[in-house]
């Protein structure tokens, strides 16, 4: 009787593990995955970003030039970055300023010419009664400057000089003290100056030149950005760790995602031998993605807690009207077997395009990357409508609501073909900096007037070098964010691998997953589209802050459970109610609200 027994329990799992092993193997796992309640919480939001306002007690104000072209371009910048920290800043032009009517909490001077600022006395003595000063540019060496170095912690002005790099003395950008980066990278036009004994020295450049310092004055306290390059997308994070160490116990909301894509994959490998595959691994190259890189690649998502988007390229052909070519059956089987196990790992299923070629027409790319231009955004909506269909017959009822632009590239009208195109889309990844041909579709983290999510990728590739770290910390401290992407095929390009083996790039991609997890370990991953549902929710979300009577004081319109914010403060948080806080660097927390009113007590 128990043999018999013995003999049916064994049955039974040897029943269960086959039909898991086909529940596996079978499309049912497509309509088992997290997507599924990320499409339904979009439902609870509307498309377009929050238009509500709070007044509230944090009040700022920033001076520009128009006669500058610089002095315009970090006025937009700092701008933008208000705009992501949800915090108010008045903008006026240096001939129209009149005084500071309001009660401001800080003043941004965001011009070179103080000689056109007859009020800038008026603008120390709000600092010396208790308020903030940041010049956002380095001064010209004139004789206003030299009235009031003194008052900027200046002891000594010798010349303007061309500094190198910069290297933080702090930890103005979030887990970045001591980082450094080159003048290959980076050059500012600064001035070659002497500090006064009192001076917080917060960044050097490569020649050891003061770049950043603060200085107390009277009451208040004054920052001065020795250079040239807070006109950028990569100084956002510098922008508001400024601000957050001149303003004491200083909040501001990000979004607190992780997304990292692999572009061109699932998609057609080359076949045959690659030369240096072949020599270090003796299998072919469709062979050393199925049974190197990929398993590899999924090891780092296990080991630096990553959620994968694969981006699905069809063909590789220059075909740009329809009829487009057929896919092979072994293609199929590869595609069903690489998305199973994206999904499987936590990962998303995305579209990328039928081909390689930019939904772009004649004459838009403006570099010579030898792309085949579309004769119409009839023809583009076709090639979407194709990948669709072919992509849809091999994972039925899985819903393709991400799309990245091949080569990060996409005008107008392929816009249109891909929304058209793809009536589940939720979100569009491309590229957050522009390139230097201006024409890459850069974008802003935003909810477009069509509903569609823009959520760009800051940082790229497999190796750690200085200026994806420096990109990195910067999304990072600006918006708490980390959008990364690589492709399979960098590993075969000589222009992209730099004579590295797959060995080598693997070491350095593990080293920079590994930094993120380990220095930023508070950062949530997710795939497109459960991110894209995340960066909803922060856009919504209208927070105010008071600071009154030793805390912090918080409360959000249009509040979803889980809203995160940085706070820096160089006191220690007790009390808290309706979130909590943890610290990530010294002097800097992350919070988590759970209500829309929350309090954080400062003793």
């Amino acid at each position: 009787m128990r043999d018999r027994n013995i003999t049916f329990v064994l049955i039974i799992l040897i029943l269960a593990a086959g039909a898991l092993i086909q529940l596996s193997r079978s499309n049912i796992i497509f309509m088992m995955n997290d997507k599924t309640e990320a499409l339904k919480a979009f439902q609870n939001f509307s498309a377009e970003d929050s238009k509500d306002s709070f007044v509230s007690n944090e009040k700022y104000i920033l001076i520009y030039d128009r006669n500058e072209s610089n002095s315009i371009l970090i006025k937009n910048n700092i701008l933008k970055t208000f705009e992501y920290m949800k915090k108010k800043l008045d903008v006026t032009e240096v001939s129209e300023f009149n005084g500071l009517n309001g009660d401001y909490r800080t003043v941004i001077v965001a011009f070179e010419a103080l000689n056109k600022f007859p009020e800038i006395k008026n603008i120390l003595n709000f600092a010396k009664a208790g308020g903030k000063i940041l010049f956002a540019e380095r001064p010209l060496d004139n004789e206003t400057f030299f009235e009031v170095s003194k008052d900027l912690g200046v002891e000594e002005t010798h010349s303007m000089m061309n500094l190198k790099g910069i290297t933080l003395k702090s930890n103005v950008l979030i887990k970045a003290k001591g980082f450094s980066v080159n003048g290959d990278f980076m050059t500012n036009s600064s001035l070659d100056v002497k500090l006064k004994y009192n001076c917080n020295l917060l960044a050097v450049s490569e020649e050891n030149k003061p770049l950043l310092w603060d200085i107390p004055y009277g009451s208040g306290k004054i920052m001065i950005f020795n250079g040239s390059t807070l006109n950028t997308k990569n100084s956002r994070g510098l922008i508001s760790g400024m601000m957050g160490i001149l303003n004491e116990d200083f909040i501001y909301p990000i979004a607190n995602i992780k997304v990292t894509f692999i572009d061109d994959f699932p998609a057609p490998f080359p076949s045959g031998i690659n030369e240096k595959i072949y020599h270090d691994y003796k299998v072919t190259t469709p062979e050393f993605y199925r049974y190197v890189w990929w398993p590899d690649i999924l090891k780092g998502a296990k080991n630096y807690n990553l959620k994968y988007t694969g981006m699905i390229i069809e063909q590789y052909d220059r075909l740009v009207k329809t009829p487009f070519a057929e896919v092979s059956k072994d293609e199929k089987i590869r595609l069903l077997e690489f998305g199973r196990e994206i999904i499987k790992s936590g990962g998303e299923i995305g579209i990328h395009g039928y081909n390689h070629q930019p939904l772009v027409p004649e004459k838009y790319i403006k570099e010579p990357l030898g792309y085949q231009p579309w004769r119409s955004g009839s023809d583009m909506f076709d090639a979407i409508k194709e990948v669709n269909k072919f992509a849809g017959s091999v994972f039925p009822r899985y819903d393709f609501t991400s799309y990245v632009p091949p080569s990060n590239i996409l005008s107008p009208e392929g816009r249109r073909a891909v929304t058209s195109g793809m009536p589940k889309l939720k979100v569009i990844s491309s590229v957050y900096a522009d390139n230097d041909y201006g024409d890459a579709y850069s974008q802003e983290f935003s909810v477009n007037k069509d509903g569609i999510i823009e959520m760009p990728r800051i940082t790229f590739g497999y190796e750690v070098d200085k200026e994806i770290l420096w990109d990195s910390y910067n999304g990072l401290t600006s918006l708490g964010i980390f959008a990364h992407f690589i492709h399979p095929d960098d590993v075969l390009d000589e222009s992209r691998n730099h004579g590295k083996s797959w060995e080598e790039m693997n070491r350095e991609y593990c080293s920079l997953m590994k930094f993120i997890y380990t220095d930023f370990g508070w950062i949530r991953p997710f795939t497109a589209t459960e991110g894209a549902l995340e960066l909803l929710k922060y856009n919504r979300c209208v927070p105010r802050f008071y600071l009154k009577d030793g805390q912090v004081l918080g409360e959000c319109k249009d509040f979803s459970k889980g809203q995160y914010f940085i706070l820096r403060t160089l006191k220690e948080p007790t009390n808290c109610k309706n979130c909590k806080v943890h610290k990530i660097d010294e002097g800097v927390y992350i919070v988590c609200a759970e209500e829309p009113e929350f309090s954080i007590k400062l003793s």
